[in-house]
């Protein structure tokens, strides 16, 4: 016998917001490494990291609301909290687009042939500090 708050798409939700958490973490942490080390690639993560937040506060939202056990808790306190979320990130990421002081501390650029940070000279001698 199934419950009265089962429904078939609790399970898809679930695993979305999972997938969407686990990667908002990796992009967190590859967000504070570029931070911490005043990486120029620092402003662009955090735009980016801040719109997909806001975005994916959406779309969950409207998926949640699609099952019915869910859509009688979706209320519009939660559109509101995300709209302050949106507003607030907004305004981080104007500073962030046009400050010259975000400009000036994020400086640090790392090209690409700078990577992989040890070089093998042979399969079978030991990696070197490049």
């Amino acid at each position: 016998m199934q419950s009265v708050s089962f429904h078939a798409g609790h399970a898809p939700l679930l695993l979305l917001e999972l997938a969407g958490d686990v990667t908002g973490l990796v992009f967190c942490t590859l967000l504070f490494m570029a931070f911490s080390q005043k990486r120029r690639l620092a402003p662009y993560l955090f735009v980016r990291l801040a719109a997909v937040y806001v975005l994916f506060g959406i779309f969950d939202f409207l998926l949640a609301s699609m099952i019915p056990a869910t859509a009688a808790k979706a209320s519009a306190n939660q559109l509101l909290w995300i709209g302050a979320k949106a507003i607030f990130l907004l305004v981080w990421i104007a500073y962030f687009m046009k400050s010259t002081r975000v400009k000036r501390t994020f400086v640090e650029f790392h090209p690409a042939q700078d990577w992989p940070p040890l070089q093998m000279k042979s399969p079978t001698e030991h990696p070197t500090p490049a």
